[in-house]
Parts: structure tokens; sequence; C-alpha cells
């Protein structure tokens, strides 16, 4: 008996050790995007990583993740759920939205609806050259590309429907709240699949090993196996029962899974996995546990997208590191400010202790100082580096500009003033330019300087006198007391006025990339823009222009030269009446749509701060009085008692009441399901989410959705 039992016991052990996890750490590099969910990616032919967020399009410069928008600097996608992709050629791009079907054009730079902003799209497939597989809110809908047609699929229940994933030639597996259908496009036949299970669990992902003849299937419940041939289902019995959102088979075979419990990596050829969680702990773990999808570059290297922002986890050498001292062959150092790729591959460092150029085909150096004969520069201490429409290198230092002359791989420097010589631009700090002949060199102390690039390069080692020098006054009548912005030109002032909502606009008619006109035409196009105030300057005696203007809606229009103080007023008329309008809407009741908040005292702008900052964090389900304190500066006590004074609540339960009232918002919307709100207000178990949905509103969530 005891021999029987040793005997079982050790194979009770050999069984556990066979399923156990892996013991394996790995780090991630995280980008966080302000509480945003990432749902897809995808990779141009340039080896851009664009990804697909709940606040529209966004993509990777090599450094950050930041928000794109088209070339007109419209956002039309801003706030816009991107669920997914499908890539038409090399510069056309489908995006699957909350709010119908686009096409993304890389190359013209601008993004076109193509069906009803009423289609909510989850999944997208190729199904043939001219026809597409769209899985929306109302079921199964083919797009006929040629046509420009969408055609609703009656032969399977019109319900929600995710994902679809091609199995060969001609069969397609589709999914949706009733079960998983087997496709055949050859005979326009759809068979139903009866999935076992222990309970009703809807399918979130599938993924096809082509090589095994499988596919795997994600569920409420955890990881499934389909045997393409045999027909077969298979429960994977060692992997947790945790909701599989997304799934990818990697590069060297590896199936990684995307969980509302972190990051699964599973080796089917051993039964085992790995298992990667968010620590507060570890800032190269996950940024996020509830993880939307997972995307593999060309390089081998594992993108992330999750409830808060981006993992990525480089699975190849694609940052490359370049030792200085190994560089400049010494061991002076240099704290490094700027860093550029020209047009011919080379790399250039800048920092405080000169410029360093390197070649990596011909493996060679240089480094450039004040003082060190052919290899000298202006100044040690460089601040911008700039390539300009002739792919000529310019150097801005704190000793004037300096151009780079391939040929004989020396700097040519070059001084620039004012007509007046009472301001220069030896101290530059950036450069720019037009494209076409002019540069524009931003001057400590010396203001904005415009350069005619064929003058300057005529009038080799003699002071130039700038074709412009625009300077910021200060004194009594100055703008001291706001906050200001400055842009280069129309083209980048546009933008920075959909980035900022500044209260009021100056601009001038006259302005290079874009002129005022057409910027003001494009501010009052723009929803997010078109209650700015705009005050534009003129030198022209221009009545036409004016008129033109001011029948666009712009506020004032001065002529210059003007006096200051007929700017400030202008400034103070315009934002009083703004701001009264703002307070007699407020006390009559009515909600305004602007971001000019009037409060009264201190205690209101803590509360409405605090507010903002749940607000923009409410989809992170790690959001607690901890957190809240870490995000607001606030520590964690004050927020307790100053929050109780003014609402009654705890914080706890004022957080957890901005989440039921932001859930009842979109679910009124009836635009996304039950479980993607439940996401996004930050909940991550569904039975909690209903019973603090029932306690708030005496409803459940769907009993809510159908009554709206």
């Amino acid at each position: 008996m005891i021999k029987h039992m040793l005997v079982s016991l050790l194979l009770l052990q050999l069984c556990i050790s066979s399923y156990a996890q892996i013991e394996r750490t790995r780090e991630f590099v995280n980008f966080d995007k302000g509480g945003a969910f990432v749902h897809c990616f995808f990779q141009d032919e340039k080896g851009v990583i664009w990804m697909g967020t709940s606040n529209g399009l966004s993509m990777f410069d090599g450094q950050k993740v930041c928000r794109h928008k088209v070339l007109d600097g419209s956002d039309v996608l801003k706030g816009t759920f991107i669920y997914c992709t499908l890539k038409q050629d090399d510069v056309h791009f489908y995006l699957g939205t909350e709010k119908g079907l686009y096409l993304l054009d890389l190359k013209s730079d601008t993004c076109q609806l193509l069906s009803s902003p009423t289609m909510s799209i989850r999944a997208i497939e190729q199904m043939n050259d001219s026809v597409i597989l769209l899985g929306t809110l109302n079921g199964l809908i083919k797009y006929d590309t040629g046509r420009n047609t969408f055609q609703p699929v009656d032969k399977i229940p019109q319900l929600p429907t995710n994902p679809i994933v091609r199995l060969d030639k001609s069969r397609f597996l589709i999914a949706n709240y009733q079960g998983l259908y087997l496709y055949d496009e050859s005979a326009d036949t759809y068979e139903y699949l009866s999935v076992p299970s222990e309970e009703s669990s809807l399918i979130l992902s599938l993924e096809v090993d082509s090589a095994n003849r499988w596919v795997w299937i994600g569920r409420e419940n955890g990881l499934w196996k389909y045997d393409i041939s045999s027909g077969k289902f298979t429960r994977i019995t060692p992997f947790p029962h945790t909701p599989v959102k997304n799934m990818h088979i990697s590069a060297d075979g590896l199936l990684w899974l995307g969980t509302d419990n972190g990051l699964y990596i599973y080796d089917e050829s051993l039964n085992r996995y790995e298992h990667a969680v968010h620590s507060s702990q570890n800032t190269k773990s996950l940024v996020n546990n509830i993880i939307w999808h997972i995307f593999e570059d060309r390089d081998g290297n594992i993108w992330l997208g999750t409830g808060s922002g981006i993992s990525l986890y480089y699975n190849s050498h694609m940052v490359e590191t370049y030792s200085w001292d190994s560089l400049v062959r010494s061991d002076e150092g240099n704290d490094i400010y700027c860093i550029y790729r020209d047009s011919l591959d080379n790399y250039w460092w800048g920092g405080s202790n000169g410029l360093c150029y390197y070649n990596p085909a011909k493996n060679k150096s240089l480094w450039f100082k004040m003082n060190r004969g052919k290899y000298s520069i202006s100044h040690n201490r460089i601040r911008h580096i700039y390539e300009d429409w002739d792919k000529d290198l310019w150097i801005a230092t704190d000793g004037g500009i300096n151009r780079f002359d391939y040929a004989t791989e020396t700097f040519e420097n070059y001084q620039i003033a004012d007509s007046t010589h009472t301001r220069n631009a030896n101290w530059t700090y950036y450069i720019n330019g037009d494209n076409h002949s002019n540069l524009y060199l931003v001057a400590y102390c010396g203001g904005v300087f415009v350069v005619n690039k064929e003058k300057l390069l005529s009038q080799k080692g003699k002071l130039y006198v700038a074709d412009e020098n625009y300077y910021h006054h200060s004194g009594e009548n100055s703008l001291h007391n706001a906050e200001c912005l400055l842009a280069y030109n129309g083209k980048k002032g546009m933008e920075m006025a959909l980035q900022y909502s500044p209260d009021v606009i100056i601009a001038d008619i006259m302005m290079p990339v874009m002129n005022g006109v057409e910027m003001v035409k494009q501010l009052k196009a723009n929803l997010t823009t078109s209650t700015i105030p705009v005050i534009m300057l003129t030198a022209k005696d221009d009545k036409k222009t004016e008129y033109n203007l001011l029948s666009l809606g712009i506020e004032a229009f001065i002529s210059k030269p003007f006096d200051i103080k007929e700017l400030v007023a202008h400034i103070d008329r315009i934002l009083r009446n703004k701001y009264r309008l703002v307070r007699k809407l407020k006390e009559e009741g009515i909600s305004l749509e602007t971001d000019t908040v009037i409060t009264e005292s201190p205690d209101e702008k803590f509360l409405t701060y605090i507010t903002e900052v749940i607000e923009q964090n409410l989809s992170n389900s790690d959001l607690n009085v901890t957190r809240l304190s870490e995000l607001s500066g606030y520590h964690s006590k004050q927020i307790y008692r100053r929050v109780k004074q003014l609402t009654g609540y705890t914080t706890v339960e004022y957080i957890k009441g901005i989440r039921m009232k932001k859930a009842a918002m979109l679910l009124a919307k009836k635009q996304f399901m039950i479980s993607e709100v439940m996401y996004m207000v930050g909940f991550s178990d569904s039975s909690y989410f209903s019973k603090c949905f029932v306690e708030k509103y005496g409803k459940t969530p769907r009993q809510y959705m159908e009554n709206m």
C-alpha cells in the first residue's frame, strides 16, 4: 500500500512539474498613452509602427508615441476607437473604427470615411481581391471595394461579430455572440461549430497555426485548440481560466497570449508557459495587465497594446549602442542635447562639448570642436541640427550657425544680424526652413531671423543682414502676464491651436508655409478651434483682405506698426466677453462645451483638478487613492480630507461614482459592448461591475442599455 502511494505521489509530482510555468523575467520598454486603450498595430513600408487607440491614430517616431494628424492639420480620428486594420497596398490601410470604415492614404496623408459613421467595426479580413469581411456590432458585412457597397450577411445571426480569421484559400472562421462558424467562400455556406464548454463562454480571439493545422481559441474561460483536419476541440488544461483577448504566434513558434491578467507565453511543445504582469516596483514590467493586442514587427520585436499604453519587448538587436568615448577616442565626455541621422545615413551627436559625425558605411567618426584645425566649429555648445531642402546640413550653436561641406568634411561659419546691428543670431537655438529659399533662425536675445539661403552662401566671411527680424518686446505693456506659445509658421500655428486650444490667437497675414488667411479658414472650419478668438496683424492697408477676414469671424484686425497697448486692450476685451458669457451660462445651469472653467475658490479649483485626473485615468483598473496621489501630486490624506469635505464622499466612493457615471453615458450611446464599457471605466471583473452598476442605477448594464 505504501509502495503504491509513493508511486502515485511520484507520478503526481511529475505531472505538476510538466505543467509548471517557466521562471523567467522579461523586460519591457513602456510608452504611456495617458490612459488610452491600444487595440491594434500595423507597420508601413518604411518600417514605421502605427497603432489604433481609443483616441484615434498614433505612431512611433523612434523615441516616443505621438498622435497622428493628417496633412491639413485636422484630427478626424481624434477621440475615435480604432479596433482593427488591414493593409490594401504599400500606402493604403483600412481602419475599422467605432464610427465606420476609413481608408488611410500614407502618401497623400489623408483619411477618408468609406461607410456610414454608425457602423461600428470590430474585425476585418480580406475575403478575395474585391471583397472584405467586416465584423461589426450588428453582424457580418461584406464590403465590395470596387463598388463601395456594404452587404449584411443574413445566413448567420446578426450579432456582434469578432474575431474573423482565414483558414485557407476559401475557408474562414467567424465568431459572434452565439458561437463559432465555418464559412466556405467557394460554396457560400456557413456551418455552425459546436464548441464544448462547461459554461457559456464567449470567443474573444482566434490564431491560426498553419504549420500544425490547428487554430488556437481564446475564450472568457481560458485557452482551447481546434484541429482543422479532425474538427476536434481540446481544452489546454494547465492554462489558467482567464479571458484570452488576443494571441500571436511569434517567429520562434511561441504562442503569446494577452489576457486580463497580464501576458502569457505558451510553449506548446513543452506544455509550459511564462507569465508577465505589471509591478509598481519594476519600471521594466508591463505598463498594464489588460492586453488588447499583440503585434510582431519585421525585426521580431513584440508590441503589446494595453489598457493604458504600450509595452515593447525587444526580441532582436534593433537598438544599437554607440560609446561616445570610442567614437571620439577621448574620455572628455559630452552632455548630448541633439541627435540626428541625415539623408546619407550618417549620424550626428551634439552637446556641450562639440559635435560628433559618424559614417557607418566607412566606420569613420570625426569630432568637431573650437580651435581644432580642419575639424573646427564656431562653438562647442551645439543647440540644434537641421537638414534643408537641398540636403545641406546646418548646425545651430552659441557662436552662430555652421554649414557642413561633405566634400571637404569641414564647417563654414556664418554671422547674422538685423538691419540696425543691435540684435544678432550669435546664440542660435533652432533652425528651420520653408523648403524653398529661406532659413528661419531662432536666437536667444535676438528673436527670429529670416535669411535667404542663396544670398547667405554668396556672402562668405561677411556679416549678413537678415531679410527680416521678428523680436518679442518686453515691458510694462507687454504680454508678460500671459502664457505665450510661439509658432514659426501658419501650419505649425494650426497644429498648436488643435493641441493646446488657446484662449486667443494672434497671427500675421504674411506667414511662411501657410498664410494667415488660410490658417483662419482652417481654424473656423474645424469644430475644435472654431470658437477660439483670432486677432490678425498686417502691414498692408488692404480693406478687401480686412473685410474678408472679418467675414470669416476674426475678432480684431490691427495694422502694423501698432502700439502694444492697443493689442493688450483687444485681448482684455475679448477675454472679458468670453468669461462673461461662460459665467452667464453657468449661472443659468447650462452645460457649456468649453475648455474654460470658472472657479471662484481654491476648493473648486482643487476638486476640478482631481476630477480631471480621475477622468483622464478612468480606464486604469489600478487607479486607487495611492495612484491618484502620485498622479495629482497631492498627499493621499489631503485628497481624502478635502474630497470628503467638498462632496461628502470618500475618495474611493468618489472615483467609483465617476466610473459609474461614465459607464452610464457610454451605455446610453449604444456604440460599445458592455464588456468594452466595463474596461473603459476601469473594471476587469464583470460580476463586480454589474453589482456596482445596479447599486447606482437600480438596473443591470444590459437593462439600462435596452431601456435607453
